[in-house]
């Protein structure tokens, strides 16, 4: 946790509250809920609604922005399945808004309920079209995230390792499928985590932007697939998460984000050994074999089926 001050978390309380045009005397802070290396989040007492109060590291103002400028703008799409922001407070880097029922999904067993409800959320936020919203990026779209696995490499295995792997042919091809003009552009979360959704037994809930922005649906759906803590979840929900939210013209585009993706973990999370080759530290599969990817069939009586 980032053990903020008592002093901080009291006055972000208290300013919010004043900017919300409540009584911050009859507010005070209640358990502290889960949250991350970037935040401490708290439930709020006092109040006729449910409400929580989100802190942010002073080195991450830019997530601040972020989310703020994020669920004020999904306010009116996305009702009830996000926070809705009450006040933002930018001395303390806080922000008071609704708290989301529900607990956080693991990557244990999805039921088809949970399933159904997952893919209607992902489904309604990814049909909301940024068009000409003043957006940041996400946090790590997909070059700058090819620049940083290069980078990565480098410092790894040194810079031959990392002439190595930019010259490959399948980094080669990367960068032009990533900048399809057929991609689409949707409002992204910046962190597809499974405990960034919220379970309420009908609903399924969305929190944590402060890495979201402008995004594209084909590189976000990767980003769900290739993200380390879903490697277990079943394969017929991912089939089914790339049926639903995607098209076959997509699927090219998407082999080369979980290319990327897979490149990008795979350096940041395997214990480098700087004997070992490129390819034993990277493991993964060329670019035409994750084309063919995923190979299940994407639900009982499914007439089509994801290929290259």
């Amino acid at each position: 946790m980032t053990q903020l001050s008592a002093i901080r978390v009291s006055e972000g309380l208290r300013n919010c509250a004043a900017i919300a045009g409540m009584q911050g005397s009859e507010l005070w802070l209640g358990p502290q809920l889960v949250g991350g290396r970037n935040n401490e989040v708290y439930e709020v007492c006092g109040s006729e609604q449910q409400l929580c109060i989100k802190f942010f590291r002073d080195d991450r103002r830019d997530g601040f922005h972020r989310e703020v400028t994020l669920l004020r703008v999904l306010a009116a799409t996305m009702t009830s399945k996000v926070p809705v922001v009450l006040a933002a407070d930018e001395d303390s880097t806080s922000v008071l808004m609704s708290k989301i029922p529900g607990i956080p999904v693991t990557d244990g067993n999805i039921s088809r309920k949970l399933a159904v409800g997952i893919l209607a959320t992902l489904t309604q936020l990814y049909a909301v079209d940024p068009g000409s919203m003043h957006l940041p990026d996400v946090a790590w779209p997909p070059l700058r995230m090819l620049a940083r696995t290069s980078s990565m490499i480098g410092e790894a295995l040194g810079e031959q390792a990392r002439a190595d792997w930019e010259s490959s042919s399948d980094r080669l091809r990367v960068p032009a499928l990533l900048g399809a003009e057929n991609r689409r552009s949707c409002v992204g979360r910046g962190d597809p985590a499974l405990d960034n959704i919220l379970w309420d037994q009908e609903v399924a809930h969305l929190v944590d932007f402060e890495s979201g922005g402008r995004s594209d649906v084909v590189h976000e759906v990767a980003e769900f697939l290739e993200h380390p803590q879903h490697r277990l979840l079943d394969s017929r929900f991912k089939c089914e998460l790339v049926e639903r939210l995607l098209r076959p013209e997509d699927l090219l585009g998407l082999a080369a984000s979980r290319w990327l993706l897979r490149s990008f973990w795979s350096v940041r999370t395997v214990g480098i050994d700087r004997q070992a080759s490129l390819n034993g530290l990277i493991r993964v599969e060329s670019l035409s074999e994750i084309g063919s990817l995923p190979v299940e069939p994407l639900m009982e009586g499914s007439s089509r089926r994801p290929s290259s």
